[in-house]
């Protein structure tokens, strides 16, 4: 494993979660030590498929794991295309993350660029996501007089998902819903 490509590091969870098999903890203590160092390498897709093999899976790789998922997908987020955004968001909102103010704002601007990109069930897949998610994290309180800090509060004080995104979501969601069998619909509640 120390050698693994990512290929591996991927296709390894990807083809479990595939199969709906978990090879224990004692095989995941042993392999998840190599997905944590090989996160930053991991293209924008490698780290959605992974994030969504692993929770698909049931296991929630512990918090140092996730925020680097977090920050390099915030990075990465432009080259994920609608189904591993879907996949990214799913995963993310079965583990209850809470993810940060700039995430969110590039999640927002990514899915609504691609919003008629997504199928009915991806789309299902994202909404369910955002729902599991939580708020973003209680902002530091501004120092006085320092425009950056109340900037950065502000920010932190917006909704997230926004008003603007949910709408524009939901417009999309009206078409490609509308018809989507129910095992498509029950994803969201899942």
């Amino acid at each position: 494993l120390p050698r693994a490509s990512a290929r591996v590091l991927v296709g390894v969870p990807y083809a479990l979660a595939k199969l709906g098999r978990d090879p224990g903890a004692s095989w995941w203590g042993g392999f998840l030590p190599y997905t944590t160092a090989a996160v930053q390498g991991l293209s924008a897709s490698g780290l959605a498929v992974l994030a969504w093999s692993l929770a698909r899976i049931g296991l929630n790789p512990g918090q140092p794991w996730v925020e680097e998922v977090l920050q390099q997908s915030g990075y990465k987020m432009g080259g994920l295309a609608a189904q591993e955004l879907a996949m990214l968001s799913w995963a993310l909102g079965r583990w209850g993350v809470a993810a940060p103010a700039w995430w969110w704002e590039r999640f927002e601007k990514v899915t609504v660029t691609r919003r008629e990109d997504f199928t009915a069930a991806e789309l299902a897949a994202l909404l369910a996501g955002v729902a599991g998610m939580q708020a973003p994290p209680a902002p530091a309180p501004a120092v006085a007089g320092d425009a950056f800090s109340k900037q950065q509060q502000q920010q932190q004080q917006r909704s997230f998902p926004s008003a603007s995104w949910t709408a524009q979501l939901l417009v999309a969601a009206q078409s490609d819903l509308a018809g989507a069998p129910a095992d498509c619909l029950a994803g969201i509640f899942m």
